[in-house]
């Protein structure tokens, strides 16, 4: 399983992950089976005590304690989620089962004596229906304590298309993704790149990110993620631009500033901005829901920024119009005291 997981992964963390794993298996297991397996297959002498291959064992666990330390693998933040979130729910029905069967024993008070009465079976089908739904509202109620806020994906998905599509001017959009999309799935850093210039990318709008990003990605940087065109992980955009050598320095910029996630905004081939996530509150790494909700805003978002753009030009020119009707009127306005002055002392005068 560990093979097959690092020849198909495409995350460099996972695969530095599945390395310190089996090192340590390596380095356990090695010693057992050159120094005592194979010489009691022999029928040979062991070349040292079993009991030091034995105790070299003690590298896998090892191992495993270091890959998770290192790595974070517990993911600590969602135990004590879930350990929280059991613990009231557990308190929540064992308060709702005795609530019920004291009520229910005050209003029959000679069904005690049956093996099995009402105020048995009547608490127990209560818990089946309320389990479900109290177990939502207390991981709401827990989320929202520990980590400031809950959400689903479909519930954000279609609030945020809603508030691009009704979006009109650049400020709004920037907000929209840079603000609401941090707040909303936990995200410790985030920062938005608008085309300036010849194809480059600059920080339009950025929060967390220490040291701040200040590079303009362009050349084969934006291209690549032009032609990738939807969320790709930093690991993996490293790896697909490793053969170019020009932007390995900006690549490296990026990842000290602690970049996890790109995810580009392209719209009829074109590329509208980029937006760089860091690191999330809970989790450590994105998952495939994450990358799902990301690659529809990053379509809402394009299209969105597209419109705004267009109603940016259309507002440049009409101010241009106006601009020249009123240089217009100035003119005519001229004209007539040029024709007015002539005919009062030429004219006239005549």
């Amino acid at each position: 399983l560990l093979v097959r997981t690092y020849r198909v992964t495409t995350s460099e963390r996972s695969k530095r992950q599945i390395a310190l794993v089996a090192l340590g298996s390596t380095v356990a297991l090695l010693p057992l089976i050159v120094l005592i397996l194979i010489p009691q297959i022999l029928f040979a002498q062991y070349l040292i005590p079993s009991w030091i291959p034995l105790l070299m064992l003690a590298f896998i666990p090892a191992s495993y304690l270091y890959a998770t330390y290192r790595h974070d693998l517990m993911k600590l933040d969602r135990v004590v989620n879930r350990s929280v979130a059991f613990f009231l729910l557990g308190l929540a029905l064992v308060f709702l089962y005795l609530g019920l069967e004291w009520g229910i024993r005050s209003l029959v008070p000679d069904s005690h004596p049956l093996p099995v009465t009402l105020g048995d079976v009547i608490p127990v089908l209560v818990l089946l229906f309320a389990f479900q739904p109290l177990k939502r509202q207390i991981e709401r109620m827990v989320d929202h304590l520990l980590y400031g806020g809950w959400y689903n994906y479909e519930s954000f998905t279609l609030e945020m298309s809603q508030a691009l599509n009704e979006a009109v001017d650049l400020e709004t959009i920037v907000s929209l993704l840079t603000e609401n999309v941090a707040q909303t799935m936990r995200v410790k850093q985030i920062a938005l790149l608008l085309p300036e210039g010849k194809d480059a990318s600059c920080v339009r709008a950025s929060r967390g990110f220490e040291p701040p990003i200040n590079a303009c990605p362009a050349g084969v940087l934006a291209d690549s993620l032009q032609e990738f065109g939807k969320p790709i992980e930093h690991g993996l955009l490293s790896k697909r631009l490793r053969s170019e050598p020009q932007v390995g320095d900006e690549i490296a910029a990026f990842a000290d500033a602690g970049v996890q996630m790109w995810v580009p905004l392209v719209q009829q081939g074109e590329l509208k901005a980029i937006l760089i996530l860091g690191n999330k509150v809970a989790d450590e790494f994105y998952t495939r829901n994450d990358h799902a909700i990301l690659f529809t805003l990053a379509q809402q978002a394009a299209i969105a920024l597209a419109r705004a753009r267009l109603v940016e030009e259309i507002q440049g020119r009409l101010a241009e119009v106006q601009a020249l009707s009123q240089q217009l009127l100035t003119l005519q306005e001229r004209n007539q005291q040029r024709m007015a002055f002539e005919l009062h002392d030429q004219a006239v005068q005549d």
